[in-house]
């Protein structure tokens, strides 16, 4: 049988290292809340980076093709003719000036339907 004071000894040594774990269970808990703040941080990044890499895909895509035919944006641009450089016969170019004037007219009755709204409106239209 034990005596009064061993079971003093190691009830208190008992006591002891209950006390240890608690303390070591307890800085896990914040070591683990540490890791779960951190890994959420990384979690946004990681968001953030993936969307930066598809833009950055989506830029390169665009430059690629600027990359393998360098020529090709400056052939389009300045070496394409106009239409009317393209109609043949005279009756062609008729067509076209007659196709310009009408769209300009169907401009011009437009802004004037658009001015008349405005003005009736009470508002101050400038044009």
């Amino acid at each position: 049988m034990l005596t009064v004071q061993q079971a003093v000894f190691t009830v208190e040594s008992l006591m002891g290292k209950v006390q240890q774990q608690k303390q070591l269970i307890h800085q896990l808990i914040q070591e683990n809340e540490h890791l779960r703040q951190e890994n959420k941080q990384l979690r946004k990044e990681n968001e953030q980076l993936k969307y930066r890499v598809q833009e950055l895909e989506a830029r390169t895509k665009k430059t690629a093709l600027i990359a393998i035919c360098p020529h090709l944006p400056t052939v389009l641009r300045k070496n394409v003719p106009p239409a009317s450089r393209l109609a043949k016969s005279l009756a062609d170019r008729r067509d076209m000036r007659e196709r310009r004037s009408v769209k300009w007219n169907i401009h011009i009755i437009v802004s004037s339907i658009a001015y008349i709204r405005v003005k009736d409106a009470g508002l101050l239209c400038v044009t």
